[in-house]
């Protein structure tokens, strides 16, 4: 699944450019963090699940927490990375993001791996690296205006207990089973999951910041029950509303 619009960054891990020599192949096993790896020069092929993704200039890669994958260094060069981790899932499968503009990520990645060996200067390097995600998500929601649309609908139409497929599809201008399509082909999921996530992301960051009871954030964040929402909570995240905020809630607020 991939939810880069929803992303919880829980801290940027390293900062670093891979130097790649041509002709080697490389085995990870169970990858500690998520990446996200760009291209200056050269050329890389992943494979994972049976799949191929290629990293190039023009295009910037996000790897996935946890994967066990191959990588051939088809041409040697210098590859940008950033490894990160989050504190919901943010995908569980390679993904590929074309580029329209290549410097500006590259002169914000200099940016951050500079601070990043300076004290003090986490919230600075936190900031840009959400700005660069930003964008990433901005290029790849443009190739889709349809798409761009229906999620937006979603994420401002939460809290409606009667959001559905039908009322969504209007919204984006499509019908319902093209737009069943546009969510299987773009995240691997149907609509009525796609929201019942962003609730659950919403949730979570309700009860991170201790904003209400379990009952008052489950009814703002558009579930029709208590009941409803902590299985569904619990589903997603492995604890139950009370065990994440006792577990992440935030002192004092």
């Amino acid at each position: 699944m991939y939810r880069l619009e929803w992303v919880t960054v829980k801290e940027l891990e390293s900062v670093y450019t891979v130097s790649a020599t041509a002709g080697k192949h490389i085995q990870i096993e169970n990858r500690s963090t998520f990446g996200l790896s760009f291209c200056k020069s050269g050329k890389i092929t992943y494979t994972h699940g049976g799949k191929k993704f290629v990293s190039a200039p023009d295009r910037a890669v996000i790897l996935p927490m946890g994967a066990t994958y191959t990588l051939y260094n088809n041409l040697g060069g210098e590859f940008p990375l950033l490894n990160f981790t989050c504190m919901e899932p943010l995908t569980e499968e390679f993904i590929v993001i074309p580029l329209s503009q290549t410097e500006e990520y590259f002169s914000d990645y200099e940016k951050i791996r500079r601070l990043a060996t300076m004290h003090g200067s986490r919230l600075k390097m936190m900031s840009l690296f959400y700005s660069v995600l930003e964008r990433l998500f901005e290029e790849s929601q443009n190739r889709n205006v349809s798409l761009r649309r229906a999620t937006q609908y979603v994420v401002d139409h939460l809290d409606d207990t009667a959001l559905s497929n039908s009322k969504i599809a209007a919204e984006a201008g499509v019908c319902e089973s093209y737009l069943r399509r546009m969510f299987r082909e773009n995240y691997k999921t149907t609509p009525k999951q796609y929201v019942i996530e962003a609730r659950i992301q919403k949730a979570g960051q309700a009860l991170r910041e201790n904003r209400g009871s379990v009952t008052e954030i489950s009814y703002q964040c558009g579930f029709s029950s208590v009941y409803h929402f902590c299985r569904a909570f619990k589903q997603y995240s492995g604890l139950t509303p009370s065990e994440y905020r006792n577990r992440y809630g935030l002192e004092g607020i």
